[in-house]
């Protein structure tokens, strides 16, 4: 008999329901319930530790893939992936920002912030970074721009295989560790929260933010379509109604990369050229991200205005345009978005370590599918857009195929 596989959201679900209930049993000893929040405060060591070197993994490889040329297509199709990705986070910022406050009041704050003691660990280890995560930054971006400068000299070969290779170290030891170690810490996060009284507070508001984080997605792929039927002179609803397979096939997987054979069907159907689809899909597979960063920008303005923290839009636009660089050579595993923005949520205040950050990476998980489901949807819009331009302007004076973009998992 083939075995069932119980996958990631499902178990988060059962760690966030378990760690609640638990939470409320008064009648078992403090000591034992100190267990799980002290494999909780180990693991978040560990995360702490990876959170750098995930910047230089991700990164420098990301940015050396982006920034070295294929074309005035390609880099049309970065503008445009990078763009969308940009309106979604500024526009779910606008909407955050103004429907939230009517749910999240001063009553869900004091209840949140209450001053119950928390279960502390009954033992840590002072397992530091190699360094922080600024430093990591600066280093990253640095080395992942001129390591593309050389390669556009046909020199810096060996070092951007060195940081690929890097890269898929940290992909390895996310996808073996990490995300696998996530329901555990998950459970001790909200036994904990559930212990001081703030965990069904927390539930009550992130029902509500998760319906406008998916009404939202929904609008920005309609407004997406729209347009891009508008320039093409396509018909958006035809076009719209071809992805149909698409968006349900990446709810199904949380894949960007398992759903892009079904993504280039889909792109058959709304008429892309077959040179176009080929390069534009997975290429959009792994640079645009409109999905995850609205989730992403919903849930730190959630958690900023729950813990009256400041949320203005100078400190979130600098979060939002960083972030869509950063997601951008994440790994493909479910809540790899997340994983990859963690380190930079420190912009606006939150620790990535802390609570805060464990809230978001257990927000964002449990509806990663919906993200995933608006980021390729959108890949077949730009898609559209690109065919359209190829068509009018490079089709005829360029006889030869545009050069085929490498496939990479996107961060769902």
């Amino acid at each position: 008999m083939k075995s069932y596989k119980l996958g990631l959201v499902p178990k988060l679900i059962i760690a966030i329901i378990l760690g609640v209930i638990i939470g409320q049993m008064r009648f078992i000893p403090d000591f034992l319930l100190q267990i799980p929040i002290t494999i909780s405060s180990l693991f978040s060591s560990l995360l702490a530790f990876i959170i750098p070197l995930m910047i230089v993994g991700y990164v420098i490889k990301g940015i050396s893939d982006i920034t070295q040329g294929a074309g005035k297509l390609l880099g049309l199709n970065a503008v445009l992936a990078y763009g969308s990705t940009l309106i979604g986070g500024f526009i779910a910022y606008i909407i955050a920002s103004t429907v939230f406050p009517l749910f999240i009041d001063a009553s869900v704050r004091d209840t949140v912030q209450t001053e119950t003691a928390a279960l502390e660990p009954i033992f840590t280890l002072p397992l530091e970074p190699l360094f922080g995560v600024t430093s990591a930054i600066i280093f990253a971006f640095m080395f992942g721009v001129f390591i593309s400068w050389l390669r556009s000299e046909g020199k810096g070969e060996v070092m951007y295989g060195f940081f690929t290779e890097f890269g898929a170290i940290i992909t390895l030891i996310l996808k073996t560790i990490i995300i696998p170690g996530l329901p555990i810490y998950i459970f001790g996060n909200f036994l904990n929260l559930s212990y001081t009284g703030a965990a069904f507070s927390l539930l009550s508001v992130f029902w509500r933010v998760f319906l406008v984080v998916i009404g939202l997605q929904l609008f920005l792929i309609t407004m997406m379509f729209l347009m891009a039927g508008l320039y093409s002179g396509k018909n958006p609803f035809v076009l719209m109604k071809n992805q149909i397979p698409g968006y349900f096939t990446a709810l199904g997987t949380q894949s960007s990369a398992a759903t892009i054979p079904v993504n280039l069907e889909c792109a058959r159907k709304n008429g892309v050229s077959r040179e176009i689809r080929e390069f534009v899909i997975p290429l959009s597979a792994t640079i645009h991200l409109m999905g995850s960063i609205v989730t992403i920008t919903s849930c730190v303005t959630a958690v900023l205005l729950m813990f009256d923290m400041p949320h203005g839009i100078g400190m979130m636009a600098g979060f939002i345009a960083t972030l869509g660089v950063a997601m951008v050579a994440a790994p493909g595993a479910p809540g790899g978005a997340i994983m990859s923005a963690l380190p930079f949520v420190y912009l606006v205040g939150i620790d990535p370590t802390g609570t805060l950050g464990n809230l978001l990476i257990t927000l964002y998980i449990t509806q990663d599918s919906f993200g995933t489901a608006a980021n390729v949807s959108g890949d077949n819009a730009i898609a559209v857009v690109i065919d359209k331009v190829y068509a009018s302007r490079y089709a005829k004076a360029v006889p030869a195929v545009v050069q085929k973009a490498p496939v990479h998992n996107r961060p769902d």
